[in-house]
């Protein structure tokens, strides 16, 4: 066993702890230091930028009270942001703009809007409102006067929140009294009890047009007829339906509801296996309503008369294909209780 000297470790001597003890104290103080210096020009900077935007707000017709409330909303982040050196960048102003100004004239106005119009329309109009209007216009001018005003404007341009999806007409017209007629305004109404609700979208249509919407539907045998508007997922309740179309097309559309295609379906795969055999070739059932689907040509994407969407290869929603074990679509369990 090979032996050798001990190692040794020879701690700092005493002057060597106390400079080391010295170095990281200075370098602390030093790092406080700059610290404290760069919260003091933050906080100049600050109060420099507050009184820009104020300026700023002011020269543009607004008021002083107006820019406290301005400031108010905003993060010391967004002010720091919005000025170069004395240089405001009226764009990052906006949007605390637009949130002042309807914290402080929402209220007053929404009781203003002509109660005929949907939900999303009156945001829209209130959104139109805040943005076209000062602070000083909006304290200063009568909210019904503003909002005829605005009102005329939306529906003079080509399209907007007042114009129909589907024929892209105006809904809303000035009457020569002055008074905003919505009488052509249609749309869903919320409906709520203490267990449900409809969840309406707040779209709107004019009312011929949504009444040819549904009423094609119901010809169409679908069940299921959703809200006209671009990417909307409503679809209209039977109260909503027996609003719109005659009462022989309503009967329809019940009928249609009420058809018992499972039934049918399960009795002509049984009774007949020629038929059977035929179906199997050349047609799908529908996973939701299971009426019968051919298919002539075309991709595998198919949509049934009740709106739902299956893949036609394998016949269900959420496509199978890939899936060696999956359930006989032609024999489809009952789910109704």
């Amino acid at each position: 066993m090979l032996k050798g000297s001990p190692i040794q470790i020879q701690s700092p001597r005493p002057s060597q702890l106390q400079e080391m003890r010295e170095s990281w104290a200075a370098a602390d103080a030093d790092r406080k230091q700059k610290a404290k210096a760069a919260e003091l020009q933050r906080q100049e900077d600050l109060q420099k930028g507050k009184e820009a935007i104020s300026n700023h707000l002011i020269s543009a017709g607004e008021t002083s009270d107006f820019a406290e409330k301005v400031l108010a909303v905003m993060k010391d982040s967004q002010i720091l942001k919005a000025v170069d050196a004395t240089e405001v960048k009226s764009a990052f102003l906006e949007p605390p703009k637009h949130e002042a100004k309807r914290n402080l004239f929402q209220a007053r106005y929404w009781e203003s809007l002509p109660s005929g119009l949907a939900p999303l329309q009156k945001t829209a109009i209130m959104d139109m409102i805040l943005r076209r209007h000062s602070s000083s216009e909006l304290s200063e001018k009568v909210p019904a006067t503003l909002i005829k005003a605005v009102v005329g404007a939306s529906v003079e341009e080509q399209t907007g929140p007042l114009h129909c999806p589907i024929c892209l007409e105006p809904m809303v017209s000035i009457k020569t009294s002055g008074s905003i007629d919505t009488s052509n305004v249609w749309f869903a109404k919320e409906t709520k009890t203490e267990h449900w609700s409809n969840h309406a979208c707040g779209h709107a249509c004019c009312r011929g047009c949504i009444a040819a919407w549904a009423e094609t539907g119901i010809n169409e045998q679908k069940v299921s007829i959703k809200c006209p508007a671009a990417g909307c997922k409503y679809r209209l309740w039977d109260q909503d339906l027996e609003q719109l179309v005659s009462h022989a097309a309503f009967e329809r559309h019940l009928e249609h509801k009420q058809a018992d295609y499972l039934g049918h379906l399960k009795k002509t795969v049984k009774e007949s296996p020629a038929l059977n055999r035929w179906l199997q070739s050349h047609a799908r059932p529908c996973p939701q309503c299971h009426v019968i689907v051919s298919r002539s040509e075309g991709c595998n994407h198919m949509m049934c008369v009740c709106g739902t969407h299956f893949c036609y290869a394998c016949g269900f929603e959420k496509c199978k294909c890939g899936k060696r074990k999956r359930a006989d679509i032609w024999n489809p369990r009952d789910s109704s209780p």
